[in-house]
């Protein structure tokens, strides 16, 4: 299985459904981004989608609306 990865704040906030600045809070508190590579943000959907349910379920992040 290929995982997809999202370049850039704008995509890893639009696959959340949350603003850029948002998705930046998630980052400083472990979603899990690596900036190391191509000097942006790069994510996989995988690994974001389930760090996000896992805060969702242990009511860390409150849902997007």
């Amino acid at each position: 299985m290929q995982e997809t990865i999202l370049f850039g704040w704008k995509q890893i906030a639009g696959f959340l459904g949350v603003n850029v600045k948002t998705a930046k809070r998630y980052a400083q508190i472990g979603m899990p981004v690596s900036i190391k590579l191509i000097g942006r943000p790069v994510a996989t959907r995988d690994l974001i989608k389930t760090w996000f349910e896992n805060q969702i379920t242990n009511e860390h992040i409150p849902k997007p609306t």
